[in-house]
């Protein structure tokens, strides 16, 4: 009788204390996708879930190949970039124009390129300024 005493005893201390966290544990086993009672240590079922996740995550994020572009797209790419070279020409044209301009008026006669007329201001201290005008004929 004795026995039986004690052991109940134990039983129950053990359901009562031990119980929660052993139900608690084996649910967070289960959580992380361990098999109780699978003949695998809990480290190897362990890596083996740690494998499978880190897989699904490579695959889920890794760069894929590029797919190939739309005839659509192909045509508006090439649109743009004709655009592109043609707006550079007119611009390096633009440039070009006004650079030969310049040197036209720097290289050419002063006297018939440029008239440069001086004249006298009065400002408001009564000193007289020379205002020098350029213009472009």
């Amino acid at each position: 009788e004795m026995e039986g005493f004690v052991a109940s005893k134990t039983k129950d201390e053990g359901e009562s204390k031990g119980g929660g966290e052993t139900k608690a544990s084996l649910e967070q086993l289960r959580a992380w996708g361990v098999v109780v009672g699978d003949r695998k240590s809990l480290y190897e079922q362990l890596q083996a879930n740690k494998m499978k996740k880190e897989e699904e995550m490579k695959l889920k994020h890794d760069p894929q190949p590029p797919r190939a572009l739309a005839e659509e797209e192909v045509a508006w790419l090439d649109e743009t970039r004709s655009r592109e070279i043609e707006k550079k020409k007119k611009e390096k044209e633009d440039e070009d124009k006004e650079l030969e301009a310049f040197e036209k008026l720097r290289s050419g006669n002063p006297k018939d390129e440029v008239s440069n007329s001086s004249k006298t201001i009065h400002n408001s201290s009564s000193k007289p300024v020379k205002k020098l005008e350029v213009g472009v004929k």
